[in-house]
């Protein structure tokens, strides 16, 4: 079990531990029980008192008083997980209280001092229901231990100054300071269950493979393309989009070992350029509508990226408008430059492909679901699912319907189906006849059956995408239905091809080309 700590867990230590008339009228309540009471070596009862937090109701608290020999006591409340307070006493005056209490009790339960703990179970109803309401406040907004320690003290010489998502499955990331130069990054450390199972270099060699497509030169680049049967000249305009792809600072990977302790004071990590003004998907979401002219800058923009991690041979394999990040700009058109991140790191297995580490279900390729390997036309598919989120604020429901149908049935993930209409009755029959073919196919066959499929995929795309996109020009929209194409014949077979086409379809639309 690892604990989280309350955000505000120095105040509320101060306030709840630091007040005797506060802590008297919790210990006064008549609603308390033992849950443990042990005596014994610290490092041997260790996972054991932790083990007993879990203990406590949510709507009570869990009150921990260890004495250690005859130096000091600690002690902790915590709701379930969460330690919400935390104070160390010696004699009878508050030394520590907050953080650097709780740093004192992980040191304690991992000496080798004899010490004595009691656990009980507390309920809250002297407390007023202000005090209460900030207990449950704390609880629902708390962070790991070590979330807190790096943002108390920071790491690797990068002071946390916020909190950007630690819900993510691989990563928690913060915006963080470079304390010596003072400039604003985000700073991602790889999560600590990914870190114990060894598989972090999974997840950090996307930052490599960007490190990798940031460091082509020019005539590299026309040599690679010149293999590919493609212009030499191409390569003067690709090279433009190295500024389109987020720039890895650092790849911190530690040679210590995996435990919690290294883990706290050395985590992989990755340092990159801070975006401000966060990913596309944030973005559109806020209700900006994004104008024909704005979706083709991020459609070039984007692609012209891609087409250029393409030419050195690295499939993204994970595009999403949550992974186009928006840098401020202002000598761009509008205000920002477009920049894609979080390179999935797939492996190339000879003969199939890269191996799928990551799906998103509303941009993957249905195609590539079925064998669990992409390849470079994967992102060809997810460029163009990016761009019709970008313009019309939505993900079409057919399109969505048949990846998750795809992803339950074949890799049991259960994932819930969006609500379908009464006037949406098509979408209900494709849906049947998806899972009709999928429960009467083998996975093997199930492929080529699809790609056969793409009349009626066909005939949806037109009333759910073409008529949201009534005035993109025919071109555009031909350009876009080429990618999504469900027959790997017909669809384009890496960002390259689409860039050439898209660039001529732009020509001299635009001041910005």
């Amino acid at each position: 079990m690892v604990l989280r700590l309350c955000r505000e867990v120095d105040e509320l230590s101060t306030l709840l531990l630091g007040n005797p008339e506060v802590l008297a009228q919790l210990l006064l309540s008549k609603n308390r029980k033992t849950i443990a009471y042990s005596v014994g070596v610290a490092n041997k009862l260790h996972d054991n008192i932790i083990s007993k937090f879990d203990l406590c109701s949510e709507d009570r608290v869990c009150y921990v008083r260890i004495t250690v020999g005859d130096k000091y006591v600690l002690r902790v409340l915590t709701v379930r997980d969460v330690i919400v307070a935390a104070s160390k006493e010696v004699g009878e005056k508050v030394e520590l209280a907050g953080l650097k209490a709780f740093e004192e009790l992980e040191k304690a339960l991992k000496g080798d001092n004899v010490i004595k703990v009691v656990i009980e179970e507390i309920g809250v109803e002297n407390l007023g229901v202000e005090l209460v309401n900030r207990l449950r406040d704390c609880y629902s907004k708390a962070v790991k231990d070590f979330i807190a320690i790096w943002m108390n003290k920071g790491v690797y010489g990068y002071a946390v100054d916020s909190v950007l998502s630690d819900k993510g499955a691989y990563m928690y990331v913060f915006k963080a300071r470079n304390t010596a130069m003072g400039t604003q990054h985000v700073l991602k450390i790889v999560r600590e269950d990914v870190v114990l199972a060894g598989r972090h270099m999974d997840y950090l060699r996307g930052y490599a493979q960007a490190f990798l497509a940031l460091s082509v030169m020019q005539k590299d680049l026309e040599m690679l393309l010149s293999v590919r049967g493609l212009n030499e000249r191409l390569a003067e305009r690709l090279i433009k989009f190295r500024k389109n792809i987020v720039l890895p600072i650092a790849i911190i990977v530690p040679s210590n070992g995996a435990s919690i302790t290294k883990y706290i004071t050395s985590p992989p990590a990755v340092v990159e350029e801070y975006g401000s003004l966060g990913d596309l998907e944030s973005y559109v979401k806020e209700g900006r509508r994004v104008s024909y002219e704005e979706g083709m800058y991020i459609f070039y923009h984007i692609t012209g990226a891609v087409a250029l991690t393409h030419s050195v041979a690295i499939p993204h394999l994970d595009i999403k408008p949550r992974n186009v990040i928006l840098f401020g700009d202002s000598t761009e058109p509008f205000g920002y430059t477009v920049k894609i991140n979080d390179f999935s790191g797939s492996l190339n297995i000879p003969g199939r492909g890269w191996e799928l580490r990551r799906i998103t279900p509303a941009y993957a390729d249905p195609l590539a679901i079925i064998t669990g390997f992409g390849d470079y036309d994967y992102d060809v598919y997810s460029i163009a699912m990016t761009i019709i989120y970008t313009l019309t604020s939505s993900i079409p429901k057919h399109r969505l319907y048949l990846n998750t149908l795809l992803l339950n049935n074949l890799y049991n993930l259960g994932l819930p189906l969006p609500p379908l209409s009464e006037e949406e009755q098509d979408l209900r029959i494709f849906a049947e006849k998806v899972s009709e073919t999928i429960a009467s196919h083998s996975r093997e066959k199930l492929g080529e059956v699809l790609q056969k499929m793409s009349s009626d995929v066909a005939k949806l795309d037109e009333k759910y995408i073409a008529t949201s996109l009534r005035d993109i020009p025919k071109n555009i929209m031909l350009i876009l239905f080429k990618g999504l194409s469900l027959k790997k014949e017909d669809r384009y077979r890496n960002a390259i091809e689409l860039y050439v086409d898209l660039g001529k379809a732009l020509q001299g639309a635009f001041k910005w080309l």
